[in-house]
């Protein structure tokens, strides 16, 4: 009995877990805040204040008031792929790559609204095609971001580039999510220990990521 109690307790403390990254991520940030204030990334602070009071919102209408919060972190997909697509879209260079994010925010928008009309009510359902959409062009875009600084005299101080630890972060995650995205949504696979932990496995690295760029960058 001692056993399964364990491990009910941890399906309900896994997100709490994920939190708690989010907000050690986000006091990092605001201590090294005026190194990146006159940059596009303090934009990106502000983003990860929302992801995490949003998360927070989310738990609390799930667990405690039992209420549906599909609303709520369906919103926040789609806000973070249109800001991850913007803030990404500022740091490149080529025309041609620019173009192609655009393409894809369009693309991205499209397909929310497509999926909300006829296939996943933004209210009762979690928006998996918005969910893949968004993942698959997102991981593109960063590739197309991160051959740039190759090629590019960043890449002698990629160390104290904000936005690659951020890049890195969000492409980390993203290819861990997308097959367990797969694996839930299309094999019925429903161990959700495995899959909490798999989550607060990507979390960690990708506040990991987040937080090194917090510290390691330079206000020059």
């Amino acid at each position: 009995k001692e056993y399964y109690f364990t491990i009910e307790n941890m399906i309900y403390l896994l997100p709490y877990s994920i939190n708690s990254l989010e907000f050690i991520t986000i006091i990092i940030g605001v201590f090294f805040y005026k190194r990146y204030k006159h940059t596009l990334l303090k934009y990106f602070l502000w983003f990860l204040v929302y992801g995490f009071l949003t998360e927070m919102m989310g738990l609390l209408m799930g667990f405690n008031f039992e209420m549906p919060n599909y609303i709520i972190f369906n919103i926040y997909a789609i806000v973070y792929y249109l800001f991850f697509y913007w803030l990404f879209n500022k740091h490149l260079r080529k025309t041609r790559n620019k173009l192609l994010v655009k393409l894809f925010m369009f693309g991205f928008i499209l397909v929310a609204l497509v999926s909300n009309i006829f296939y996943e009510n933004i209210f009762d359902h979690y928006q998996s095609y918005i969910w893949f959409f968004g993942s698959t062009t997102l991981i593109i875009t960063i590739v197309l971001f991160f051959t740039e600084v190759l090629n590019s005299d960043f890449i002698l101080k990629l160390k104290h580039y904000q936005i690659f630890w951020v890049a890195m972060g969000v492409f980390l995650f993203q290819l861990g999510f997308i097959p367990v995205f797969i694996t839930t949504r299309y094999i019925n696979y429903s161990n959700e220990l495995t899959y909490g932990y798999i989550l607060l496995l990507l979390n960690l690295i990708t506040s990991i990521c987040y937080s090194l760029g917090f510290i390691w960058t330079k206000k020059k």
